[in-house]
């Protein structure tokens, strides 16, 4: 599960590797991942160990998760308004579709 994750991370230069996968595991195990709010927290703790890691994370974390990809100098509201993920919500919702 999310075997790529480290890799993505590496990619945008946020240091990672399986450990915080077998981590991962161990927090599902012990039911405290529920959402994906709760899977953003859990990566953010284990793998940001420098301030600098924060916005690479989280443009690692919105890639690889939702298929946003935040180009440098972007707003994140910017950058979600145009991904794929967003536009299929958006459809849904003007068909009336509001809840999932």
């Amino acid at each position: 599960m999310f075997d790529r994750f480290p890799e993505v991370c590496r990619n945008f230069g946020v240091p990672a590797d399986v450990r915080s996968l077998l981590l991962l595991q161990k927090a599902i195990d012990e039911r405290l991942i529920y959402t994906l709010g709760d899977l953003y927290t859990f990566f953010k703790g284990v793998l940001v160990k420098d301030p600098t890691h924060l916005g690479p994370y989280s443009q690692a974390f919105y890639y690889y998760f939702i298929g946003i990809d935040i180009q440098p100098g972007e707003r994140l509201s910017d950058a979600v308004s145009r991904s794929r993920a967003f536009q299929d919500w958006l459809a849904d919702f003007v068909k009336g579709d509001k809840l999932r």
